[in-house]
């Protein structure tokens, strides 16, 4: 023991020149060969191993246990150093040095803490540090606000700062990057030179060396980023989930997130953006959202569970929705589009060809260029529109327009509620329920010379016509229910009582065959079974004119036979008067001469008279 540790207070020494230069310090503590051996005024420090503390002199509150730990140690005080060689170099103030040659070489390094075999060995003047761990912050020098805590974390850091690395070989290969953070095994294990990351999770990053900006959170995600060492790719990801965005090695901008996250192909993709586990992405600029949902092209969005879409700017949203063609977007649970620029909009909707558009519940579009809009919705027929529920256009070019309205022949229509349709190039507007159907003008047909070939004059007139029998009737709304086949929609029965007038159908027809005549205005079905008769009024017009013209003629013959006899009859009288005229002048002749008879008799008379007076006298 040295007496001389016995001249101030409470001070304890022992080995052979420990605290052999004590002059006015107190509560001091010096075990071991030459331990705290120049101390002189410093005051409560502990050194114990052979040379531990050998040169501190004024330095207060320091605690150095090892053989040669905190050796160079001056005047810097509030320092720790446990372990052989720890803080061997150190001079500074509030440094805690605890391990094996742990931060053997600081010198001025102020307020760190290295704890582990060689933590933080060759760092010099940095200040700030954190190192925890075998060999943690091995080669820092003179960074400084760095935090490491593992084996080897960031054991290759040298001038980098503001990093925080925890975990087993956590920012082990971290060279120059600043204000980087990993935590878990291996996280941000290759970093060298990238900044302003972060990596959470075992593994996470390990494999990013040149990328700055990106963000990775969970085991392995991340894992091979930047992994081809490209100085300028790979940056400004960020994936959050275990094994996330796990393959990605040069892409940028991209943001994931869930367990399994990932991409495929040439694992070279920008500007992503996927949310749920298990994802799958291919291309650029493409986003998934939802459990195993997949985005295998570019440009396209997959949204919802088991989403997915493999062709360019193709969107699937839905659960099991599926788009997989060029730019074709399936919208609801199950709905699917096989198609290039195809739509399905509705649960359970679907497309199978390009160019092809389907709205409702499952409503299915079979060809190209065609429309279907409604629920249960059936078009099976290129360049074909269905629209209400259950309506079906199953026939190139034809159209349903209405709930159940069916058209299945070729370039035919059918409008209105269940209105059906099955022969070609016909339109078939409403159901055995429409009592009326007009417009505020008449209906306008083609009608242009110019585009008409094979005229010929020989539509019968009066001979069609007055064999045609008008007749009044109703209909059996019972029957037509049953023979129209419109998917269960039952035509009212109010149309029983009413009384139409108009033709038989058949019998016209008959009438048009007697005749040789072709006639138009009557539709004769195609297939009896299921297609029905019917009469276009309208054309009715033409054997109608034709009768008058026949009318018209026979009016004129007539007229001129007439026009005839009245010349005759004119003639006639012109005769007559002039007989009448004559006889007018006869007869006042004959009055002239009946006067002068009857005078004449006068006078005889009057003479006869006198000359019987004469006699008798």
């Amino acid at each position: 023991m040295n007496p001389v540790a016995y001249g101030q207070t409470n001070n304890e020494a022992q080995g052979a020149g420990a605290g052999a230069n004590i002059t006015t310090g107190d509560y001091d503590t010096f075990y071991g060969d030459s331990a705290g051996y120049r101390t002189s005024s410093g005051s409560m420090v502990t050194f114990i191993g052979e040379n531990a503390g050998y040169n501190n002199t004024s330095g207060q509150q320091n605690t150095a246990v090892g053989q040669d730990a905190g050796w160079t140690n001056t005047t810097g005080q509030d320092n720790t150093y446990i372990g052989q060689g720890a803080g061997y170099s150190s001079t500074d103030t509030d440094g805690t040095f605890v391990g094996t040659l742990a931060g053997y070489n600081n010198t001025i390094g102020s307020d760190v803490v290295f704890i582990g075999e060689e933590a933080g060995l060759n760092n010099t003047t940095g200040d700030d540090l954190t190192f925890v761990g075998e060999d943690a912050g091995y080669n820092n020098t003179t960074a400084s606000d760095n935090t490491f805590i593992g084996s080897t974390a960031g054991r290759t850091n040298t001038t980098g700062y503001r990093n925080c690395f925890v975990g087993s070989e956590a920012g082990y290969d971290n060279r120059d990057g600043h204000h980087n953070t990993a935590l878990g095994d291996s996280a941000g294990l290759d970093n060298s030179t990238g900044d302003y990351n972060t990596y959470l999770g075992a593994a996470s990053g390990a494999g990013s060396e040149y990328s700055s900006y990106v963000t990775f959170v969970g085991a392995y995600a991340g894992y091979d980023n930047n992994r081809t060492n490209n100085s300028t790719q790979a940056w400004y990801n960020t994936y959050v989930g275990a094994y996330c965005g796990f393959t990605n090695r040069e892409g940028n901008y991209n943001t994931g997130m869930g367990a399994l996250a990932d991409f495929s192909g040439d694992n070279t993709v920008y500007r992503n953006t996927f949310v749920g586990a298990d994802i799958s992405i291919e291309d650029n600029d493409a986003c998934a959202f939802g459990y195993y949902a997949w985005a295998q092209a570019n440009g396209c969005m997959s949204f919802g569970n088991y989403s997915y879409t493999d062709n360019t700017r193709a969107i699937a949203f839905g659960y099991d929705a599926d788009a997989r063609y060029n730019r074709g977007m399936a919208f609801g649970a199950n709905s699917y589009i096989n198609g290039n620029y195809s739509t399905a909009f509705g649960a359970s909707c679907s497309t199978y060809a390009a160019n092809s558009n389907a709205i409702g519940y499952t409503t299915t579009v079979e060809a190209e260029y065609s429309v279907g809009i409604g629920h249960a919705v059936d078009v099976d027929s290129a360049y074909s529109t269905a629209l209400g529920a259950t309506s079906i256009a199953n026939n190139l070019y034809s159209t349903a327009i209405g709930y159940a309205s069916s058209s299945t022949g070729n370039n035919s229509m059918a409008l209105g509620n269940g209105a059906v349709v099955t022969a070609d190039n016909e339109i078939f507007l409403g159901n055995a329920s429409v009592t009326s159907i007009g417009g505020a003008v008449n209906w306008t047909a083609t009608s242009d010379g110019r585009f008409k070939t094979n005229v010929k004059a020989n539509v019968p007139g009066l001979d069609f016509i007055r064999r045609l029998e008008p007749v009044t009737y109703n209909f059996d709304v019972g029957k037509i229910n049953k023979f129209h086949c419109s998917n269960g929609l039952d035509l009212a029965d109010e149309r029983e009582n009413i009384v139409y007038s108009g033709f038989i159908a058949q019998d016209v027809h008959a009438t048009a065959k007697e005749l040789g005549y072709d006639f138009s205005g009557v539709k004769v079905p195609q297939h009896d079974d299921y297609e029905m008769y019917g009469l276009r009024y309208a054309e009715f017009v033409v054997p109608l004119v034709k009768a008058t013209q026949e009318l018209d003629k026979k009016v004129e013959a007539q007229q001129k036979q007439i026009d005839q006899q009245q010349q005759i009859l004119a003639a006639q009288k012109e005769l007559i008067d002039r007989y009448q005229n004559a006889l007018g002048s006869y007869e006042e002749e004959m009055a002239k001469l009946q006067g002068k008879l009857e005078t004449l008799e006068v006078k005889v008379e009057t003479e006869s008279k006198l000359e019987a007076a004469a006699d008798k006298k």
